[in-house]
């Protein structure tokens, strides 16, 4: 009787049903949304910056490209050097520059390439990454590669040492200013409602905001050449030994005028850019004007070099 009773109690607990499982919550779908790098990219030519301001310079040295990466690293920006297999083999001190080879500190193209086209590349990739981008050279490679790729908005940024200090324009504190990058897409959850038109239109629009006038505006001194800037671009030609026909670089013609007038002569004389002499010297017919590959190149007439105007 015992082990019937308790045969029965044990199939009466295997009949019982299991509990019904708890319903999982459905998740909400959120809407992806793509990271946007943020913050100015130097991508300094350092073939370039090691030739110093250029005028007389035959051998590149290692003082002024280590100005030029220790004021980049006081500023704080992301910076990335980029220099010729070539060079190499030319600098001044050449076991501290592989020192920074070793260290990455500056990244060497491969042999028989242009450092010019590599950091155009990394340039465009880090501009359409939605970068601020500016290139380090008196060269003027990123205006010529801007021009056929039909790309703005990548900056070119120019320099001169003086002592023992190097200037850039346009200035580093000017890249530290926001402008109006990419922006990041907006995050909604999936059933939100987006915002309706008349929600859109009570927003007051703001004052157009009235461009500043430049200094090719302000300066009457832009449109001609005064007599003292003639007096001495005639001498710089003459001091050089420079004959009549021979081309001379305009980043070294440049680069004097602005060790000569406080840094910046087009400021003092009222041009928008180096380039611009230049091509008003084209005009008046005191130079004429040529590329090789992207260097431009003058060469002084007689008008120029003669002491009579």
């Amino acid at each position: 009787m015992f082990r019937r009773k308790a045969r029965k109690e044990e199939k009466a607990v295997s009949i019982e049903k299991p509990p019904e499982p708890v319903a999982k919550p459905e998740p909400v779908e959120v809407i992806p949304v793509p990271v946007v790098p943020s913050g100015p990219l130097i991508i300094v030519d350092a073939s370039n910056t090691a030739y110093g301001n250029g005028m007389g310079s035959s051998k590149p040295s290692l003082r002024f490209l280590n100005i030029v990466i220790e004021e980049l690293k006081r500023s704080g920006i992301k910076t990335i050097f980029v220099a010729d297999a070539t060079l190499r083999h030319k600098i001044t001190e050449q076991e501290d520059f592989e020192s920074l080879l070793n260290h990455e500190t500056v990244i060497q193209v491969p042999a028989r390439t242009s450092a010019d086209d590599y950091i155009w590349l990394m340039a465009k990739l880090y501009h359409k990454d939605g970068r601020r981008v500016s290139i380090v050279t008196n060269d003027l490679f990123p205006i010529h590669k801007g021009q056929n790729d039909k790309i703005t908005g990548i900056e070119r940024m120019t320099f001169m040492f003086a002592d023992d200090r190097v200037i850039f324009q346009p200035p580093l504190e000017e890249l530290l200013k926001p402008n109006g990058s990419k922006q990041g897409i907006r995050t909604e959850k999936k059933g939100q409602q987006p915002r309706t038109k008349k929600q859109v239109e009570t927003v007051t629009p703001k004052a157009p905001v009235q461009p500043k006038k430049t200094d090719l505006q302000a300066n009457p001194l832009s449109t001609v050449i005064p007599e003292e800037l003639l007096i001495t671009l005639r001498n710089f030609v003459k001091g050089r030994n420079q004959q009549l026909g021979k081309k001379i670089n305009f980043a070294v013609v440049s680069n004097h005028l602005h060790a000569k007038y406080d840094g910046n002569f087009c400021k003092h004389f009222g041009y928008r850019r180096p380039k611009d002499l230049a091509t008003l010297l084209e005009v008046q017919g005191y130079v004429s004007l040529s590329h090789v590959g992207p260097t431009l190149y003058i060469e002084a007439t007689e008008k120029l070099t003669s002491e009579n105007k």
